[in-house]
């Protein structure tokens, strides 16, 4: 991408919790008693892609990059930190982006997800695997910072010789996928305080059916559980378990009420309106359970059909602000439909595009999904760098609703 300089790929060590290798389909070791995970005494390999800044590297006027820890989309991977977008937006502001694979929902873990929707015995195994993952986030961030680690090499080193980003402190930014989980990993952070979360939610539950990504996995779970009465019973026990590894289980304890020797956290929620992938419904939940404000007004008037749209949140009373903050993102998508359903299933939707072709659904910002609008707006990217460096919220919309523009 514009503005990169350098790819850095390889592996890092971390604990493993998992039965065997930790491969897809193993389930956690537990102490005797049975009350908490268990160290195997094996390391784990898991890789990771940095991708640092022509700036960083003094190729560029710039100085040292700021560490960024990237959480990836559904069922991806860390090679989605090369992105274009992404790499852009990124080295805009001088960040170092580094991830690596979500372990229990990348794409090393399809078939095994697919595997488990057809017989939800398995799912248990996710769930765990999951867990690793999160610790994957972790030791990826406190191998950026600590000196006995990547400070060390020289490929992250610019033309001088020197570490060519801060190690004092890292941050976290995630979208979609890489939100909902993000959540839950900067929970337990330690080592980063801030993060973004794009796109986000939590209960996957509540999200699964009011997502145009579960029509394609439906395909595998509806025949072997054909009963709609079954699957929402199905739906809430699944969230019991998955609540290991998503932001649903760590939620309180995500911002001021931080877990025993872990800091507070500071967190801004990036919401596409009408999103087709992740219902907004669940992140302004986040929000309440939080007491996180929002960016006011938060839409145009009569944008959100609700009756009282954000109920029991308040706005954000003075910029710059502290704390953490939610923000809508609206490209002109029609509003989400009420109901377990995705915005393609809904009368509105239907009326406005259910006679266009794909092509023309993708051209017409009503009909298009905004998922990916909000991390390409260039005022969110002026915000998060801001964010990173100060840790003060600022308003990137000039008092008015933030507007993003439709990528189709």
């Amino acid at each position: 991408p514009e503005g990169m300089g350098r790819k850095v790929s390889g592996t890092f060590t971390l604990p493993l919790f998992l039965e065997g290798d930790g491969a897809p389909g193993s389930e956690m070791t537990y102490n005797e008693e049975e009350t908490a995970p268990k160290a195997t005494g094996k390391d784990l390999e898991a890789g990771f892609t940095c991708m640092l800044t022509n700036a960083q590297l003094g190729n560029e006027l710039g100085g040292k990059a700021r560490a960024v820890v990237y959480g990836h989309g559904l069922l991806g991977s860390r090679n989605e930190v090369a992105g274009n977008d992404l790499g852009v937006n990124a080295a805009s502001g001088n960040q170092m982006y580094c991830a690596t694979d979500w372990l229990g929902m990348s794409e090393g873990d399809i078939a095994y997800a697919i595997e488990a929707l057809g017989d939800l015995s398995k799912f248990p195994a996710m769930a765990d695997r999951m867990q690793q993952g999160i610790l994957a986030q972790l030791v990826l961030a406190r191998a950026l910072i600590d000196p006995r680690s990547f400070p060390q090499l020289s490929q992250f080193h610019n033309t001088a010789g020197e570490v060519s980003y801060f190690t004092d402190e890292v941050y976290f930014d995630g979208n979609s996928q890489g939100g909902i989980m993000g959540g839950a990993a900067t929970a337990v952070a330690t080592d980063w305080k801030r993060a973004t979360l794009g796109v986000p939610g939590m209960n996957y539950s509540t999200l699964l059916q009011r997502s145009t990504d579960w029509t394609t996995y439906a395909q595998v779970m509806d025949p072997a559980y054909p009963s709609d009465a079954d699957r929402q019973l199905i739906f809430g026990l699944l969230q019991m378990l998955w609540d290991r590894g998503e932001t649903g289980g760590y939620v309180q304890h995500l911002t001021d009420d931080p877990y025993p020797k872990t800091p507070k956290h500071q967190v801004i929620f990036e919401v596409a309106f009408g999103d087709h992938q992740v219902a907004p419904v669940t992140v302004e939940n986040m929000a309440r359970t939080l007491d996180i404000p929002y960016h006011q007004p938060a839409l145009a008037e009569d944008r959100d059909p609700r009756e009282e749209p954000l109920w029991d949140l308040d706005p954000i009373a003075n910029y710059p602000a502290d704390g953490s903050a939610l923000f809508y993102w609206d490209s002109g998508a029609v509003a989400p439909p009420p109901g377990n359903i995705n915005p393609t299933m809904g009368e509105t939707w239907n009326d406005t595009c259910g006679d266009l072709s794909e092509d023309e659904v993708d051209a017409d910002p009503a009909c298009a999904d905004p998922h990916e609008d909000p991390r390409r707006a260039i005022g969110f990217v002026s915000q998060k760098q801001a964010f990173f460096e100060t840790g003060t919220i600022i308003d990137p919309c000039g008092g008015e609703p933030c507007r993003a523009e439709p990528t189709g």
